[in-house]
């Protein structure tokens, strides 16, 4: 038995050796760095509250960094730059955690407030404040920034690669964008961009991503979201005060859509679907187009619109651009132009159970004759239906009210 219990006391000790230890700054470690440059994969780096001017680089250590109080850390002294406040380079499993990094001032990598390359590494509950570049910038699979605040930099927060995850993380008062991804399967999920000075609120470039629950306002020089690439999505998002006649939303790629959003107040298109085989679908548009542009734009072919209410847009409610395009059961109210507008020479359009009411110009201004045209209702327009086809006959199951009978331009 003895011998037994002396075997397995000496099988444990590796173990015990193994454990995760925790090593404190300043109370051991005079510099964060110092303590980094001693811990071994599984060790924590607890900082306590207060300003430390450094730039601190984890490389090739599965370990965790974590403020303890309000941590500070500046890659600022005096007027010399030192680098990214904090880098953390080939380090899968690595955890950064509670601190604000602020004044990153240098030129290239070194303006970043948190730089990331490798992949495996988490973000969470960082506030980056006052970088020349972005706040923070991610290069790596499998990451998440989460729970994060990005604040007057110039670059906002960027992620490239793989099944990523960018979570309730906000982006204000930033100069260029304010949130950008690219990679398969990444998500944006409930983040707020606030105010961007000089470019786009989200855009997502890539294959199978996913924008949901997000806020986008005050977007004064660039389109709200953008999306492009393959299946990206667009879902459960309020984009509002989008300026210089961009749209609130753009989808770029095929097989993109749009799904459950408000679009509110933006001076270009509400809906913007460029790419091939797009949708929008029970979406909500007010006040798009104070350029006369529309609320939703089809300018991709073989698109589907369907199940949207649009109110009081500057220009027409829908304007189909290209052909194959699928209208179906929108509620389209009081906009200056027409209610559902479709362009000449153009095939396979499919007109399907719209109430288009309350219009300044016509209910459905048709320049193409409809593939199939079915179950609309057209009231209190200035003119019910127009169209420029000639020998075109209102199918009898559309409803006018007003005029009851097309007119010609």
């Amino acid at each position: 038995m003895n011998r037994f219990l002396a075997a397995l006391a000496t099988s444990v000790l590796p173990l015990v050796a193994l454990e995760a230890k925790t090593l404190r700054v300043p109370q051991q470690f005079a510099s964060i760095q110092q303590a980094v440059d001693t811990a071994i994969a599984g060790d924590v780096v607890l900082v306590a509250k207060g300003v430390y001017q450094e730039s601190v680089l984890v490389s090739g250590k599965a370990i965790t960094l974590k403020a303890q109080g309000k941590a500070v850390i500046e890659s600022r002294v005096g007027a010399v730059n030192l680098g990214p406040c904090i880098k953390v380079l080939n380090s899968a499993g690595a955890r950064v955690e509670g601190f604000t990094v602020r004044l990153a001032l240098g030129l290239g990598e070194s303006g970043h407030g948190i730089r990331v390359q490798g992949d495996g590494v988490t973000l969470r509950k960082i506030r980056a404040l006052q970088c020349a570049e972005s706040g923070i910038a991610v290069t790596g699979a499998n990451s998440l920034v989460d729970q994060c605040v990005v604040e007057g930099c110039e670059g906002g927060l960027s992620v490239v690669g793989a099944n990523s995850v960018v979570s309730k993380s906000t982006v204000r008062n930033d100069g260029a964008i304010g949130i950008s991804t690219d990679g398969l399967n990444v998500k944006v999920e409930k983040c707020v961009v606030d105010t961007i000075e000089d470019g786009a609120g989200i855009v997502m470039a890539g294959t199978n991503g996913l924008a949901q629950s997000c806020v986008v306002r005050n977007v004064p020089d660039d389109v709200g979201i953008l999306v492009s690439g393959g299946t990206m999505i667009v879902s459960k998002c309020d984009v509002r005060f989008v300026g210089d006649g961009f749209s609130g939303i753009r989808v770029d790629g095929a097989f993109g859509g749009v799904v459950d959003t408000r679009v509110r107040d933006v001076s270009g298109p509400g809906i913007e679907l460029v790419g091939s085989n797009a949708a929008a679908l029970k979406n909500r548009i007010e006040r798009s187009g104070t350029t006369q542009e529309s609320g939703i734009h089809v300018a991709g072919s073989a698109a589907i619109v369907s199940a949207n209410t649009i109110r009081e847009c500057d220009g027409h409610g829908v304007l189909v651009l290209i052909a194959d395009a699928t209208v179906a059961s929108n509620v389209i109210e009081r906009c200056r132009l027409d209610g559902i507008h479709v362009n000449a020479a153009l095939s396979g359009v499919v007109l399907e159970d719209n109430l288009v009411q309350s219009q300044h110009g016509e209910g459905f201004d048709l320049r193409s004759m409809p593939a199939a045209m079915t179950g609309n209702k057209a009231l209190k327009n200035r003119t019910d239906f127009v169209t420029t086809v000639n020998g075109f006959t209102l199918p009898a199951t559309n409803v006018a009210a007003t005029s009851g009978m097309p007119q010609v331009d």
